[in-house]
């Protein structure tokens, strides 16, 4: 599949996502025991970038990977603080602006 197109990562830039959330996760994607996700680990970023980046609805995510929508729901809810955590550091976030003099807050 075109991860790629779908997560809009390209192979490097997923490479070092891959990497950095396995470093926040308290366990590891796969377990020895019990019942396999039913998404890779890689599959499972792609799944939740392009949420994220692409607006590509859950729905669809389930249709792409033939998983229940709840499946993707799960993913997405539980990845996405642990992707936002591990971009942190490349994320714009907006300069603070110096109020004016005399400006007054509106809160």
């Amino acid at each position: 599949m075109r991860f790629d197109r779908m997560s809009g990562l390209d192979e490097k830039q997923l490479d070092e996502l891959e990497e950095r959330v396995s470093e926040l996760l308290e366990k590891p994607w796969d377990k020895e025991t019990g019942r396999p996700r039913e998404l890779t680990f890689r599959e499972a970023l792609v799944v939740t970038s392009g949420y994220m980046r692409q607006n590509i609805i859950e729905d669809v995510w389930a249709d792409i990977f033939d998983v229940d929508q709840s499946t993707i729901s799960r993913i997405i809810t539980f990845l996405t603080p642990l992707v936002e955590q591990a971009t942190e550091e490349f994320r714009r976030h907006p300069r603070k602006q110096p109020k004016p003099p005399g400006a007054r807050s509106r809160w």
